[in-house]
């Protein structure tokens, strides 16, 4: 005899996309492992969907601070987040004169969403801990003042390439040169990355001269309150170059 149960009643409920936020690795372009997303004062957990986005949904806030967690490998983000469309995401909602942002601080970059369907797209910078492939060209070192102490959130970059880093809290710093075959010279019995010495102009992507006759990168350090720091540095291709720097300012 088949057991008989009563009809269950199913509660429909629907919910409005607040707006999404999509996260990727700065280093190798692909989704990053560790990173957590959490919003205030809004009392929302995202939802990550197969494709890796975090969707907001529901947010019963005119604007809110968005925090990315890192973890070790990765540097924390923070963003303001203004909610410009009304709850059928017409863009009938709220504008940046509505909203009172005097409890944020003037560096941190605001994103007024006007479609919800458009995610925030936010690339996550690796930090020293982060694991580079063995193969990459990287140059890893420490800031110190000129009492030799850490100087922390100082940019640190090489001026003929992208990325530009941060200074962590102990001073280090990990920059990957994206160098391709014809930055690579040999010289000395070595693999190094040069630039063409005929482009002064500072421009990204110098190019290496066939015969190794090129000039190193120029490392470009600068903090504003110990000042700026520029020097060339031999950078070992295709491994990993360390290289210490002090500010005097």
């Amino acid at each position: 005899m088949t057991d008989w149960h009563p009809p269950r009643t199913v509660t429909h409920r629907e919910t409005t996309l607040g707006f999404a936020v999509r996260l990727t690795d700065g280093f190798t372009g692909d989704r990053p492992d560790g990173a957590t997303v959490e919003i205030d004062p809004a009392d929302v957990e995202p939802v990550v969907n197969r494709s890796g986005y975090h969707l907001f949904l529901d947010v019963d806030a005119d604007a809110v601070t968005l925090t990315v967690d890192g973890g070790d490998s990765y540097v924390d983000e923070r963003r303001r987040v203004v909610l410009a469309h009304d709850a059928d995401g017409d863009g009938a909602g709220n504008s940046d004169a509505e909203i009172d942002t005097d409890d944020v601080s003037g560096d941190v970059p605001t994103h007024v969403v006007t479609d919800p369907a458009e995610p925030i797209e936010i690339e996550l910078t690796p930090t020293p801990a982060y694991a580079f492939p063995s193969s990459t060209t990287t140059v890893r070192g420490h800031v110190e003042d000129d009492d030799g102490d850490p100087v922390a959130g100082a940019t640190v970059a090489l001026r003929e390439f992208d990325p530009t880093v941060a200074t962590t809290d102990d001073g280090e710093f990990a920059l990957w040169v994206p160098a391709t075959a014809e930055h690579v010279a040999r010289r000395d019995g070595r693999n190094v990355v040069v630039v063409d010495s005929i482009d002064t102009g500072g421009n990204a992507g110098g190019t290496a001269l066939a015969d190794g006759d090129g000039t190193d990168p120029t490392l470009v350090v600068d903090h504003p309150d110990h000042g700026e720091t520029t020097e060339p540095v031999e950078v070992a291709a295709g491994s990993r170059t360390v290289h210490y720097v002090s500010l005097d300012g």
